[in-house]
């Protein structure tokens, strides 16, 4: 059985040739239906860890954004309990 590490980078790998085709990241230009239709095959051919990795990474930012959020809030009602 291989570890859950190496199936979260194996998931990893898709990201780039998923994003290859986009044509304001190539710098090339595209038809729209060639655009849809590139995107629609890119994510036919995901795999279970495809998905995983990307509710990894989309919990990740969720809870950094969160921390983040939850910082400032506690910094700015610090500062206000100081001035009072």
């Amino acid at each position: 059985m291989r570890s859950g590490c190496y199936l979260l980078l194996r998931g990893l790998l898709w990201l780039p040739s998923l994003l290859s085709p986009l044509p304001w990241l190539s710098g090339e230009g595209m038809e729209m239906e060639q655009l849809i239709s590139s995107l629609v095959e890119g994510f036919k051919n995901l795999t279970p860890a495809n998905y995983l990795a990307i509710a990894v990474l989309s919990l990740l930012v969720f809870i950094t954004l969160s921390v983040l959020y939850i910082s400032i809030v506690d910094y700015k009602d610090k500062r206000r309990m100081m001035n009072k």
